[in-house]
């Protein structure tokens, strides 16, 4: 389970603060995250950001980009 905190446009995630940049879907269920010049890729139903549990890459995407 990977969990971070999205604030303001710093993630937070595994002790470390990076700037968000952007996100990449790669399939229903996966999505890149791009931030601090690394990339990570984050599963449905195994990321929770500020919380809460998101179960698809859209809510990952939707959840990173305030939407």
């Amino acid at each position: 389970m990977d969990e971070l905190i999205y604030t303001n446009g710093i993630i937070s995630f595994r002790g470390f603060d990076y700037p968000f940049e952007q996100t990449e879907k790669i399939d229903d269920m996966c999505v890149h995250v791009f931030m601090g010049g690394q990339v990570v890729a984050l599963v449905g139903n195994h990321t929770v950001i500020n919380g809460k549990l998101l179960l698809t890459a859209d809510e990952i995407i939707a959840e990173l980009n305030n939407t």
